[in-house]
This record gives structure tokens, sequence and C-alpha cells, in this order.
């Protein structure tokens, strides 16, 4: 009896199968990483928009804000003046 070296038994049929289903198996695993990479590459953008809208609208807030403040500043010099009796020529915020 010969005895045949390790892993010579199965005959080049079954292993050819089995690199066809590794081939498969990889590559859909790539198919699957595209899909999921290409769907975060389109929220990208879609952050991207809602990070710009929330930064626009704080700025809107901010900048109301400093504006009700320089207002207020003048509206109490202004009320001020008048009880003192003093011309205010102060011309409003603007």
């Amino acid at each position: 009896m010969t005895s045949r070296p390790r892993g010579e038994g199965a005959g080049p049929g079954l292993f050819a199968a089995a690199m066809v289903a590794v081939s498969a198996g990889a590559t859909l695993a790539i198919n699957i990483f595209w899909e999921v990479v290409g769907g975060m590459l389109q929220l990208i953008p879609k952050v991207r928009e809602g990070i710009r809208a929330e930064g626009i609208a704080e700025g809107k807030v901010e900048g109301a804000a400093e504006e009700r403040q320089k207002w207020t500043a003048w509206l109490a010099q202004r009320e001020a003046a008048e009880r003192a009796g003093l011309p205010f020529d102060e011309p409003p915020p603007g």
C-alpha cells in the first residue's frame, strides 16, 4: 500500500470547487462592503448640510440677541437722557 502525501486525496475537482466558493464569498463580501461604503458616502453631504443649517440657525439667534442688546442699551441711554432733561442725539443702532 502506498501512502499519499497529505492534502492530495481530494483531487483537483474538489479544490477547484472550493476555490470557486471562496471566490464567490469574497466577491459577495466586497459587494456588501461597497454598498455600505457607498451609502455612507451619500450621507456625508446630507450630514454636512445639516451641520451648516444648524450653524446658520445658531448665528441668526446670536445675531438677534446682539441686536436686541444694542437696542436695549440705546433705549436705556435715551430714557436716562430724557429723565435728566439732557439732549439725546445718538442715532439708533442700525
